[in-house]
């Protein structure tokens, strides 16, 4: 799906993160940990930011729950459940 101007100039794109981690997932030789890697760990590290894209003691607490076909079943941002499927 795409996002266009009101003069049909194209603006973006509405795909969501989970769904783009479950098509990267589908694609033959990659598997659901590198896609997640890919959408959390990676942009983290090109960014320079060492408290996003991972679970550890101190990183920022902000965090999506997936079940086994990536769907987003819990979100949570700065520790709190923001949203329960």
């Amino acid at each position: 799906m795409v996002v266009r101007l009101e003069d049909g100039t194209l603006a973006g794109s509405a795909a969501t993160m989970d769904g783009l981690v479950r098509r990267m997932a589908a694609i033959p030789g990659m598997n659901a940990a590198r896609a997640i890697g890919m959408a959390s760990t990676v942009p983290a590290r090109v960014l320079g930011e060492r408290g996003l894209g991972r679970l550890r003691a101190g990183a920022c607490a902000d965090i999506i729950v997936l079940d086994a076909a990536l769907r987003v079943l819990l979100t949570m941002v700065g520790g709190t459940i923001r949203y329960r499927n």
